[in-house]
């Protein structure tokens, strides 16, 4: 998980981990959405590892 999308979460895709990006500035990039996670705050995690 991080907040940039191609070094940390799409890398982290990329070597076999599941990607999550932390959009805290809400910038659209939905060409990524079907490959990785995406979440706008830390609490969001929580729900998200509920999954």
């Amino acid at each position: 998980m991080g907040d940039n999308l191609e070094l940390d979460a799409i890398a982290a895709n990329n070597a076999g981990l599941i990607g999550v990006w932390l959009n805290r500035r809400s910038k659209n990039s939905e060409a990524y959405f079907s490959i990785i996670k995406q979440i706008n705050s830390l609490n969001d995690l929580l729900k998200l590892l509920d999954r």
